[in-house]
């Protein structure tokens, strides 16, 4: 029943930006299922189809998962979490550039911030976050692990077009989105 906003009083990461709208989430799952999925899409990613994230949704509701991350497969990764893979290609976390290794650097497949968790799962994860980063934040990147961990299932789907990794954080990306758009237009 119409809009609501949370808003992040002072900007520790995008784990505490969600955790900023649990109050929303719980009192939404007060109505109904507190399993009901909750879908997180970060705003920098303007290019993300609506197509995009109905599929992520059909798979997390085909998968009984705690969350589901939407993934896509780029030729150039730079600036993105990768997502790390056990040997049998189950998901194991999500590293960010900055806190990745040699290794994890050459991974091609990235996290596009576009997630679906169940909400009381999503909701205990955010409990169990820290800042032991490389940034000193919050990571929503950390829940799946958490999660995983806690014995959850937790996995990782290729779905999303690599047109739709590019994200809006300088003035050069800005460019190179507005061009993608009128690209789309033509």
């Amino acid at each position: 029943p119409g809009v609501q906003f949370a808003v992040q009083q002072k900007q520790q990461g995008t784990g505490d930006a969600v955790r900023a709208a649990a109050p929303l989430i719980e009192s939404i799952n007060a109505i109904g299922d507190r399993s009901r999925p909750v879908v997180i899409v970060c705003g920098d990613s303007p290019l993300l189809r609506p197509s995009s994230i109905r599929r992520l949704l059909e798979a997390f509701q085909s998968t009984g998962a705690a969350c589901l991350l939407g993934t896509a497969i780029t030729e150039d990764p730079s600036g993105l979490g990768r997502i790390v893979r056990d040997a049998d290609k189950q998901f194991v976390c999500i590293t960010e550039e900055k806190d990745a290794n040699e290794s994890e650097r050459l991974i091609q497949e990235v996290n596009m911030s576009t997630y679906v968790f169940a909400a009381d799962q999503l909701l205990w994860a955010l409990e169990r976050i820290n800042t032991n980063n490389a940034a000193g934040e919050y990571y929503l990147t950390d829940c799946p692990k958490v999660l995983l961990d806690a014995g959850k299932q937790v996995d990782a789907v290729a779905c999303l077009d690599p047109s739709e990794t590019l994200s809006v954080n300088t003035p050069q990306q800005l460019e190179a989105v507005a061009n993608a758009l009128q690209a789309i237009q033509r």
